[in-house]
């Protein structure tokens, strides 16, 4: 509905939206008491967070160790998910993390 606005004019009298100085003026009209408590509005972008040295990415396997482990995927292919004891082995045998090992039985 087409009413007043605050100061006697109707609404339909503003041809585009009010500003934000505009609307932070009628705010401090109307609410005196709390006028002290509204902030004017900044320019200024968030600060950035923090940022960390880039992470060194990992050197892709060899043939001999994605060989292995296809090996091991296609010898055990009724049951294609080794025990925490048979990762210990192919970690220590491959040379390779843990994470590392458990991200490539993931993809493949």
């Amino acid at each position: 509905t087409i009413g007043n606005n605050h100061d006697g004019r109707k609404v339909s009298e503003y041809t585009s939206a009010p500003s934000m100085d505009l609307l932070l003026s009628a705010t401090k009209q109307v609410l005196p008491d709390h006028a002290s408590s509204i902030q004017e509005p900044t320019n200024t972008a968030p600060a950035a967070p923090p940022s960390s040295p880039p992470k060194k990415k990992a050197p892709p396997m060899s043939q001999d160790q994605v060989a292995y482990l296809r090996n091991w995927i296609i010898e055990h292919a009724s049951n294609p998910y080794p025990t925490p004891e048979e990762k210990d082995v192919m970690i220590e045998f491959l040379g390779i993390e843990r994470k590392r090992l458990d991200s490539w039985l993931v993809r493949n």
